[in-house]
């Protein structure tokens, strides 16, 4: 099974599409959603969808490893910024995934029209 980490910053709605279209297909499910907006709605979707989701300040974000290391815990195998407002470190996507696959795989996803 492929795994999605998700990346947000704010509302949430490019997450929870990513999340439902990928609901109930055996081959794929979103593992966590990790956001950096302390109070953003993006937190009450995941909820909502039945997703982990963390918050990450800057310093756990840049400075710590935290957020990788997290990465790691989750198995993810894809990367995708669904909105999210910073420079993603480029230790995230060199990390080692699952089996020492390189994790270099992201994905950048915009609305139609964005």
């Amino acid at each position: 099974m492929t795994r999605l980490a998700i990346l947000g910053s704010g509302n949430g709605t490019n997450a929870q599409q990513i999340t439902e279209y990928f609901t109930g297909r055996g081959d794929v499910e979103v593992c966590c959603i990790i956001y950096n907006v302390k109070d953003a709605y993006i937190a009450q979707r995941a909820k909502n969808l039945g997703v982990e989701a963390r918050y990450f300040g800057r310093r756990d974000f840049y400075e710590t490893g935290a957020a990788l290391e997290y990465l790691r815990q989750k198995q993810a195998d894809w990367v995708i910024l669904a909105g999210f407002l910073w420079l993603v470190p480029s230790a995230i996507p060199r990390a080692r995934g699952r089996g020492g696959q390189p994790r270099a795989r992201e994905r950048h996803h915009h609305p139609p029209g964005g």
